[in-house]
Protein backbone atom coordinates (compact mmCIF):
# COMPACT_ATOMS: atom_id res chain seq x y z
CA UNK A 1 0.00 0.00 0.00
CA UNK A 2 1.78 3.74 -1.31
CA UNK A 3 0.30 6.62 0.53
CA UNK A 4 0.16 9.14 -1.27
CA UNK A 5 2.40 12.79 -0.81
CA UNK A 6 0.51 15.54 1.03
CA UNK A 7 1.44 18.50 -1.19
CA UNK A 8 0.80 20.57 1.94
CA UNK A 9 4.82 19.50 3.47
CA UNK A 10 6.62 19.73 -0.05
CA UNK A 11 8.54 22.79 0.10
CA UNK A 12 10.29 23.79 -2.99
CA UNK A 13 13.85 23.67 -3.03
CA UNK A 14 16.14 26.16 -3.05
CA UNK A 15 17.76 27.28 -6.09
CA UNK A 16 20.89 29.67 -5.78
CA UNK A 17 20.13 32.91 -8.13
CA UNK A 18 23.63 32.56 -10.30
CA UNK A 19 24.39 34.98 -13.20
CA UNK A 20 26.28 32.48 -15.27
CA UNK A 21 27.52 34.39 -17.84
CA UNK A 22 27.92 31.94 -20.98
CA UNK A 23 24.81 29.41 -22.31
CA UNK A 24 24.83 27.58 -25.21
CA UNK A 25 21.68 24.92 -25.89
CA UNK A 26 22.53 21.66 -28.06
CA UNK A 27 20.46 18.64 -29.43
CA UNK A 28 20.48 16.14 -26.85
CA UNK A 29 21.31 13.37 -28.90
CA UNK A 30 24.98 15.35 -29.80
CA UNK A 31 25.75 16.27 -25.87
CA UNK A 32 24.70 12.30 -25.03
CA UNK A 33 27.12 11.19 -27.73
CA UNK A 34 29.53 13.59 -26.30
CA UNK A 35 29.44 12.29 -22.62
CA UNK A 36 29.69 8.73 -23.64
CA UNK A 37 32.76 9.42 -25.85
CA UNK A 38 34.42 11.51 -23.26
CA UNK A 39 33.84 8.74 -20.33
CA UNK A 40 35.89 6.31 -22.42
CA UNK A 41 38.90 8.39 -22.21
CA UNK A 42 38.64 10.02 -19.01
CA UNK A 43 37.14 11.19 -15.59
CA UNK A 44 37.00 15.18 -16.20
CA UNK A 45 35.67 17.08 -18.95
CA UNK A 46 36.90 20.58 -20.32
CA UNK A 47 34.10 22.40 -21.28
CA UNK A 48 34.61 25.72 -22.90
CA UNK A 49 32.76 28.34 -25.10
CA UNK A 50 33.52 31.35 -26.91
CA UNK A 51 30.94 33.37 -29.24
CA UNK A 52 31.33 30.83 -31.77
CA UNK A 53 32.25 27.18 -30.72
CA UNK A 54 31.68 25.18 -27.84
CA UNK A 55 34.23 22.49 -27.24
CA UNK A 56 33.96 19.44 -25.06
CA UNK A 57 37.85 18.16 -24.16
CA UNK A 58 38.77 15.13 -22.05
CA UNK A 59 42.42 14.37 -21.33
CA UNK A 60 43.18 11.22 -19.82
CA UNK A 61 46.03 8.59 -18.67
CA UNK A 62 45.84 7.23 -21.87
CA UNK A 63 43.66 8.57 -24.13
CA UNK A 64 42.26 11.65 -25.31
CA UNK A 65 39.37 13.22 -27.10
CA UNK A 66 37.96 16.90 -28.08
CA UNK A 67 34.92 17.90 -30.17
CA UNK A 68 34.11 21.11 -31.13
CA UNK A 69 30.41 22.38 -32.09
CA UNK A 70 30.22 25.29 -34.05
CA UNK A 71 27.47 28.03 -33.70
CA UNK A 72 25.97 26.03 -36.62
CA UNK A 73 25.92 22.65 -34.91
CA UNK A 74 24.30 24.31 -31.97
CA UNK A 75 20.69 25.28 -31.41
CA UNK A 76 21.72 28.80 -29.64
CA UNK A 77 25.35 30.47 -28.23
CA UNK A 78 25.56 33.09 -25.80
CA UNK A 79 29.01 34.15 -25.16
CA UNK A 80 30.64 37.91 -24.71
CA UNK A 81 34.10 36.24 -23.21
CA UNK A 82 35.80 32.76 -23.55
CA UNK A 83 34.84 30.48 -20.52
CA UNK A 84 36.41 26.93 -19.28
CA UNK A 85 35.25 24.91 -16.36
CA UNK A 86 36.13 21.41 -15.90
CA UNK A 87 33.57 18.95 -13.98
CA UNK A 88 33.55 15.57 -13.07
CA UNK A 89 32.03 13.11 -15.68
CA UNK A 90 31.11 10.65 -12.56
CA UNK A 91 27.60 12.93 -12.88
CA UNK A 92 27.08 13.44 -16.54
CA UNK A 93 27.49 10.29 -18.05
CA UNK A 94 24.33 8.80 -16.18
CA UNK A 95 22.52 12.12 -17.81
CA UNK A 96 23.57 11.21 -21.57
CA UNK A 97 20.84 8.07 -21.17
CA UNK A 98 18.21 10.91 -20.91
CA UNK A 99 19.82 13.44 -22.96
CA UNK A 100 19.16 10.78 -25.53
CA UNK A 101 15.23 11.05 -25.31
CA UNK A 102 15.25 14.99 -25.23
CA UNK A 103 14.78 17.50 -27.59
CA UNK A 104 17.15 20.12 -26.34
CA UNK A 105 19.73 20.93 -23.30
CA UNK A 106 20.67 24.33 -22.17
CA UNK A 107 23.87 24.80 -20.39
CA UNK A 108 25.56 27.85 -18.84
CA UNK A 109 28.53 27.90 -16.78
CA UNK A 110 31.07 30.42 -16.58
CA UNK A 111 35.14 30.61 -15.90
CA UNK A 112 34.68 27.93 -12.73
CA UNK A 113 31.48 28.14 -12.45
CA UNK A 114 29.00 25.50 -11.54
CA UNK A 115 27.43 23.82 -14.67
CA UNK A 116 23.77 24.41 -14.93
CA UNK A 117 21.88 22.32 -17.23
CA UNK A 118 18.13 22.92 -18.00
CA UNK A 119 15.72 20.65 -20.31
CA UNK A 120 11.94 19.81 -20.27
CA UNK A 121 10.45 16.43 -20.81
CA UNK A 122 7.17 15.14 -21.77
CA UNK A 123 6.81 17.21 -24.29
CA UNK A 124 7.26 20.16 -21.72
CA UNK A 125 4.93 18.45 -19.28
CA UNK A 126 8.08 18.76 -17.33
CA UNK A 127 11.29 20.75 -16.46
CA UNK A 128 14.28 20.29 -14.91
CA UNK A 129 17.38 22.27 -13.83
CA UNK A 130 20.70 20.47 -12.55
CA UNK A 131 23.64 21.93 -11.45
CA UNK A 132 26.84 20.72 -10.95
CA UNK A 133 29.76 21.93 -8.99
CA UNK A 134 33.36 22.69 -11.44
CA UNK A 135 36.09 20.54 -10.55
CA UNK A 136 38.62 23.42 -9.39
CA UNK A 137 42.23 22.65 -9.13
CA UNK A 138 43.55 24.24 -5.68
CA UNK A 139 47.52 25.61 -5.79
CA UNK A 140 49.20 23.24 -3.43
Amino acid sequence: NLRPLDNSTLNPPNVPSLELPCGVTISGTELSQALRASRLAGDLVNLSLTDSTFTVDVKGPTDSIKLDFTADDLMAIDCKEPARSQYSLTYLTPLAKIFQKIDNVNLRFGENFPLKLTFDFADGAGHVEYFLAPRVEGDY
